[in-house]
Protein backbone atom coordinates (compact mmCIF):
# COMPACT_ATOMS: atom_id res chain seq x y z
CA UNK A 1 0.00 0.00 0.00
CA UNK A 2 1.28 3.45 -0.90
CA UNK A 3 0.35 6.94 0.22
CA UNK A 4 0.18 9.97 -2.03
CA UNK A 5 -0.13 13.59 -0.91
CA UNK A 6 -2.25 15.99 -2.97
CA UNK A 7 -1.28 19.65 -2.55
CA UNK A 8 -2.48 21.38 -5.73
CA UNK A 9 -5.96 22.32 -6.89
CA UNK A 10 -5.26 20.69 -10.26
CA UNK A 11 -4.44 17.35 -8.58
CA UNK A 12 -7.49 17.73 -6.33
CA UNK A 13 -9.67 18.18 -9.42
CA UNK A 14 -8.16 15.08 -11.02
CA UNK A 15 -9.84 13.02 -8.25
CA UNK A 16 -13.33 13.99 -9.48
CA UNK A 17 -13.83 10.71 -11.34
CA UNK A 18 -13.04 8.39 -8.40
CA UNK A 19 -13.95 10.40 -5.27
CA UNK A 20 -17.70 9.75 -5.05
CA UNK A 21 -17.47 6.08 -6.02
CA UNK A 22 -15.10 5.54 -3.07
CA UNK A 23 -17.36 7.64 -0.84
CA UNK A 24 -20.41 5.47 -1.63
CA UNK A 25 -18.52 2.34 -0.51
CA UNK A 26 -16.98 3.95 2.59
CA UNK A 27 -19.79 3.84 5.15
CA UNK A 28 -19.23 7.59 5.62
CA UNK A 29 -21.36 8.78 2.72
CA UNK A 30 -22.58 12.33 3.29
CA UNK A 31 -23.31 15.28 1.02
CA UNK A 32 -20.61 17.13 2.98
CA UNK A 33 -17.94 14.64 1.87
CA UNK A 34 -18.80 14.58 -1.84
CA UNK A 35 -16.26 15.80 -4.34
CA UNK A 36 -18.64 18.53 -5.50
CA UNK A 37 -19.15 19.93 -1.99
CA UNK A 38 -15.49 19.88 -0.98
CA UNK A 39 -14.07 21.10 -4.28
CA UNK A 40 -16.57 23.98 -4.38
CA UNK A 41 -15.73 24.83 -0.77
CA UNK A 42 -12.03 24.81 -1.63
CA UNK A 43 -12.50 27.06 -4.68
CA UNK A 44 -14.54 29.61 -2.74
CA UNK A 45 -13.31 29.44 0.85
CA UNK A 46 -9.94 27.70 0.78
CA UNK A 47 -7.80 30.80 0.39
CA UNK A 48 -5.07 31.00 3.00
CA UNK A 49 -5.10 27.22 3.58
CA UNK A 50 -2.85 24.54 2.12
CA UNK A 51 -4.29 21.38 0.58
CA UNK A 52 -3.13 18.28 2.41
CA UNK A 53 -5.26 15.50 0.88
CA UNK A 54 -3.89 12.02 1.51
CA UNK A 55 -4.65 9.06 -0.77
CA UNK A 56 -4.12 5.44 0.21
CA UNK A 57 -3.60 3.28 -2.85
CA UNK A 58 -3.14 -0.35 -3.81
CA UNK A 59 -1.32 0.01 -7.08
CA UNK A 60 -3.35 2.50 -9.09
CA UNK A 61 -6.56 1.86 -7.11
CA UNK A 62 -7.45 4.50 -4.49
CA UNK A 63 -8.97 2.86 -1.40
CA UNK A 64 -8.87 5.76 1.05
CA UNK A 65 -8.97 9.55 1.05
CA UNK A 66 -8.15 11.90 3.91
CA UNK A 67 -9.68 15.22 2.72
CA UNK A 68 -7.44 17.45 4.83
CA UNK A 69 -5.96 20.92 4.72
CA UNK A 70 -3.54 22.90 6.85
CA UNK A 71 -4.72 26.31 7.99
CA UNK A 72 -3.58 28.97 10.40
CA UNK A 73 -5.36 30.48 13.34
CA UNK A 74 -4.28 32.53 16.31
CA UNK A 75 -4.55 31.77 19.99
CA UNK A 76 -5.08 34.83 22.15
CA UNK A 77 -4.93 36.93 18.95
CA UNK A 78 -1.13 36.67 18.77
CA UNK A 79 0.17 33.11 18.89
CA UNK A 80 -0.07 31.46 15.43
CA UNK A 81 -1.12 27.81 15.30
CA UNK A 82 -0.92 25.62 12.19
CA UNK A 83 -3.88 23.28 12.24
CA UNK A 84 -4.74 20.14 10.27
CA UNK A 85 -8.49 19.99 9.67
CA UNK A 86 -10.97 18.72 7.13
CA UNK A 87 -11.62 20.63 3.94
CA UNK A 88 -15.03 22.22 4.43
CA UNK A 89 -14.51 23.02 8.10
CA UNK A 90 -16.82 25.76 9.29
CA UNK A 91 -19.85 25.38 7.04
CA UNK A 92 -20.08 21.59 6.70
CA UNK A 93 -22.24 19.79 9.23
CA UNK A 94 -20.08 16.68 9.05
CA UNK A 95 -16.71 15.61 7.69
CA UNK A 96 -14.90 12.31 7.69
CA UNK A 97 -12.22 10.14 6.22
CA UNK A 98 -13.30 8.25 3.10
CA UNK A 99 -12.11 4.65 3.33
CA UNK A 100 -13.62 1.76 1.38
CA UNK A 101 -11.17 -1.09 2.16
CA UNK A 102 -8.69 -2.10 4.85
CA UNK A 103 -9.80 0.64 7.25
CA UNK A 104 -7.36 -0.16 10.06
CA UNK A 105 -4.34 -0.33 7.76
CA UNK A 106 -5.35 2.86 5.92
CA UNK A 107 -5.75 4.75 9.22
CA UNK A 108 -2.39 3.57 10.40
CA UNK A 109 -0.85 4.79 7.15
CA UNK A 110 -2.61 8.18 7.34
CA UNK A 111 -1.67 8.87 10.97
CA UNK A 112 1.90 7.65 10.55
CA UNK A 113 2.27 10.02 7.59
CA UNK A 114 0.79 12.92 9.55
CA UNK A 115 3.42 12.39 12.25
CA UNK A 116 6.20 12.22 9.67
CA UNK A 117 4.98 15.65 8.51
CA UNK A 118 4.66 17.01 12.08
CA UNK A 119 6.94 19.92 11.17
CA UNK A 120 4.05 21.29 9.04
CA UNK A 121 1.45 21.50 11.82
CA UNK A 122 0.92 22.16 15.53
CA UNK A 123 -2.54 20.70 16.11
CA UNK A 124 -5.06 18.30 14.57
CA UNK A 125 -8.69 19.39 14.86
CA UNK A 126 -11.27 17.06 13.36
CA UNK A 127 -14.40 18.21 15.16
CA UNK A 128 -16.89 17.48 12.37
CA UNK A 129 -16.68 13.67 12.61
CA UNK A 130 -20.00 12.16 13.63
CA UNK A 131 -20.12 9.99 16.74
CA UNK A 132 -21.51 7.10 14.67
CA UNK A 133 -18.70 7.26 12.08
CA UNK A 134 -17.16 3.88 11.24
CA UNK A 135 -13.80 5.67 11.39
CA UNK A 136 -13.94 7.30 14.81
CA UNK A 137 -12.69 4.38 16.93
CA UNK A 138 -9.80 3.72 14.52
CA UNK A 139 -8.87 7.39 14.54
CA UNK A 140 -8.86 7.63 18.33
CA UNK A 141 -6.82 4.45 18.59
CA UNK A 142 -4.22 5.60 16.06
CA UNK A 143 -3.91 9.11 17.49
CA UNK A 144 -3.57 7.61 20.96
CA UNK A 145 -0.34 5.89 19.89
CA UNK A 146 1.40 9.23 19.47
CA UNK A 147 2.38 11.96 21.90
CA UNK A 148 2.22 15.64 21.13
CA UNK A 149 -0.10 18.59 20.91
CA UNK A 150 -2.71 16.91 18.75
CA UNK A 151 -6.36 16.93 19.59
CA UNK A 152 -9.42 15.26 18.23
CA UNK A 153 -12.72 16.97 18.79
CA UNK A 154 -16.02 15.46 17.68
CA UNK A 155 -19.60 16.60 17.65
Amino acid sequence: MQLKEITTQKDFYSLSTVWNSILKKSGSDSIFSTFEWLYTWWENLGEGNKLFILLAQHGDKVIGIAPLMIGKRKILRYLPVREVSFIGTGISDYADFIIMDEREMVFSLFIEYLWKKKYLWDEIDLREIREDSPNLSFLREELGKYNGSSSINTI
